[in-house]
Formats: C-alpha cells, sequence, structure tokens
C-alpha cells in the first residue's frame, strides 16, 4: 500500500457512520462517499455518477458482465426474439471473467472465445468475423495479468459497435492502472473494471466504471445502497484508501511507468544473458511495463518459485486466483505454448518497492538454480 492510501485507512477506522444512516453522522458519511466519488471519476476523467464502488476486480468483472446482461435482458427483449444473443471473450481473460463466462454459457448464451495471435495480442481479423448483429456482450482485458500485452481494446470496441450498435463491451483494467493511462472515453467501451491493490491501494476494495450507455442490474438483494446496484454498507476506510492511492497512481504514472519498464527491460536483458534457454513470452507486444513472462524450459515454474522463495524473491507461475489449479495456463496455452512449456513458465512482476539491486540479486540467485546439473533439480 502507498504510505497515503495506508493514512487514509487509518484515519477513518473508527471515524465514519453508516452512510445510510439519517442522522447526521451517516449524512457525513454520504459527503465522504460523495468525495471519494468525484475524486476516482477525476482520475478516470468520467462522470461520478459513473463511478460504483465494489469489492474488487472479481466482484466488478461479474457485476459487469452478469448484471449488463440482466439489465440488456429486462429493457432490450427485441434482441431476445430469436433465442439467446451472442456474447465473446478474449481467450487470456483471468478467472474471474473467463468462469463468469462459463456461467454464463451454462445459462443458454452463446459465448464463443476471441483469439490472439502468437504475439499475444488479439487477432481483430478473427474478431471481426466473430462479431454480427447478435452479438450482445464483447470483453477482452485491456492489459494481459500473465505476459502483460496490451490489446487493441479501442479497435474491438470500435468494431463491435459496427456489427451491433448496442452491443455491450466491456474491459478488465485491472492491472494496468498506474502502468498505462486509463480512460474509459478513449478506449471506446461501456465497462470498465479496476482493483485497488493493484495500484498501491487496500485489497478488498475497487470499482466498476458504468458509461452512460448502458446500465447493470444488481446480482443479489439487499438495500439501496448505490443505486439498488451493489447494495451493502459501503467500504469508507477501503475506499478512502482507494481514492488516495488512485490519485498518486494517475499523479506519478509517467516517472513510475518508465522507471518500472526499466526493471522489467534489466531482469529481461540478464535472463537471456544466462544462455539457458529462457524464452521472453510476447516480446515484441506492446507490454504492461511491470509484467515479465519467462518460460525456463528446463525446470518446471513451480520448482524455481519455491527455490526463489527461500531466497526472498516472490514470484508466481501465473495470476495469484489460480494459485492450486494444477492445469496449466489457458492463457499461455492460447501464445502457442506446450502444455509442458507452460508448466515452465514464472511472471516476474514490479511495483515501486523494486530496485536494480533487486534484480541483480535475483538474477545472481537465477543463475546458481538454473545452471546446475539436471540431475540435482528438484522436479
Amino acid at each position: 500500500m502507498h504510505p497515503k492510501a495506508v493514512e487514509a485507512v487509518a484515519g477513518l477506522l473508527t471515524g465514519p457512520a453508516n452512510a445510510s444512516s439519517p442522522h447526521r453522522s451517516g449524512k457525513n458519511a454520504r459527503d465522504l462517499l460523495d468525495n471519494f466519488r468525484k475524486r476516482c471519476a477525476a482520475c478516470l476523467e468520467v462522470a461520478p455518477r459513473e463511478i460504483l464502488f465494489t469489492s474488487g476486480g472479481t466482484e466488478s468483472n461479474n457485476l459487469a458482465l452478469q448484471g449488463s446482461l440482466k439489465w440488456l435482458k429486462r429493457t432490450r427483449r427485441w434482441l431476445y426474439r430469436d433465442g439467446y444473443p451472442h456474447t465473446l471473450v478474449s481467450c487470456i481473460e483471468h478467472s474471474s471473467v473467463e468462469k463468469t463466462f462459463g456461467m454464463i454459457e451454462e445459462a443458454g448464451y452463446r459465448a464463443a472465445k476471441l483469439p490472439v495471435g502468437s504475439g499475444g495480442v488479439l487477432d481483430m481479423g478473427a474478431a471481426r468475423a466473430q462479431l454480427d448483429a447478435r452479438t450482445a456482450l464483447v470483453s477482452a482485458m485491456l492489459g494481459n495479468n500473465e505476459f502483460g500485452a496490451i490489446q487493441p481494446i479501442a479497435e474491438l470496441a470500435e468494431a463491435a459497435r459496427e456489427a451491433q450498435r448496442e452491443c455491450i463491451v466491456h474491459t478488465d483494467a485491472v492491472q494496468c492502472v498506474g502502468k498505462i493511462p486509463v480512460r474509459p472515453g478513449e478506449l471506446g467501451v461501456d465497462l470498465l473494471s479496476l482493483s485497488a491493490h493493484k495500484f498501491g491501494g487496500p485489497p478488498g476494495v475497487g470499482l466498476l466504471w458504468i458509461g452512460s450507455r448502458v446500465g447493470v442490474d444488481a446480482l443479489f438483494g439487499g438495500g439501496k445502497q448505490q443505486g439498488g446496484i451493489r447494495p451493502g454498507t459501503e467500504n469508507i476506510p477501503g475506499i478512502a484508501g482507494m481514492t488516495v492511492a488512485l490519485e498518486e497512481a494517475v499523479g506519478s504514472l509517467a516517472e513510475s511507468a518508465a522507471g518500472i519498464a526499466a526493471l522489467r527491460d534489466e531482469l529481461q536483458a540478464g535472463i537471456l544473458a544466462l544462455d539457458v534457454g529462457a524464452v521472453i513470452n510476447a516480446p515484441d507486444a506492446p507490454r504492461l511495463p511491470h509484467v515479465l513472462s519467462v518460460t525456463f524450459p528446463s525446470m518446471r515454474a513451480e520448482t524455481l518459485m519455491m527455490l526463489l522463495d527461500r531466497e526472498g524473491i516472490r514470484v508466481s507461475p501465473g495470476s495469484a486466483c489460480s494459485t492450486g489449479n494444477p492445469n496449466p495456463s489457458p492463457a499461455l496455452l492460447a501464445l502457442g505454448l506446450t502444455e509442458e512449456q507452460a508448466r515452465c513458465t514464472l511472471r516476474f512482476s514490479f511495483g515501486a518497492g523494486n530496485d536494480s539491486a533487486q534484480v541483480e540479486k535475483t538474477l545472481e540467485v537465477l543463475a546458481r538454480i538454473v545452471r546446475k546439473p539436471a540431475g540435482s533439480r528438484i522436479r
């Protein structure tokens, strides 16, 4: 967490009342929420009324996808005259999107996959071929969380509207705030998901931007908080921390992104210099500055992760939300990696607390691990 976000959370842990309460303290809490909503909106260059506070990226994605289809069914029934409309999702999504589309498909919708090329970027020719007048919903992440490729979301949104002017377009931008500019208006999307812990805010809080062109219906019953779309008492301390972190991330974007990209490139060059057959994934794609995906063909990712962890170096085979899943990453398989290659792939990621000395240490440890004789490696 950013130090200023920590201060913002701590300052409200014992302070605000329930924002739905009718007394003066409740009004003060509502005023706080209104202030935080305006500040978050200013960072994204959107209207405050379009900001919905959530518990994080997973909830934002579920609300965006399931909630928008509920709204569409309730308000645009003409789309349902010939059966359920089509939905499209990219093949490299986070599990919170991928599994939600699985639920959508079980409910009777057609949920087709948008492919990526070997470079990790959406194949727009294939996407246009799948878009048609019955396409009701399209979702593709802005920046991939495993190998960092930035996707052509604005082009996809334009193509979707050309095929069906009422089509709803959603993007999961969780990995992107503070790393690249994130402005819904420039992307041309209708729904955009964020999670505070990815840009220095507290865990367990996020937001969903809902453009004025579309709506989202609630997924569960409750009170009238946030227009009834997301009922439940608002997490004011968490929202305060997210707001401050978002302002800091957006305000320091150019400088912080350049510094983090330099660390990524330093580590990438050092790994290739080890001359152990390591392969950088999606190296030619426009990439998020803080994500580096590397396949070490001689060692399983879990083994490397464990050995690096012993040295105080924290890496992961992929998304934290997929931990414990024995199957190889669908996103890596979509890149064209074999199952064995996918199981030998590590993700290195960077933040404001990292420096060149840590990169040097990582390279030193990697050199000791990956250069050991094959028989001495733990598998």
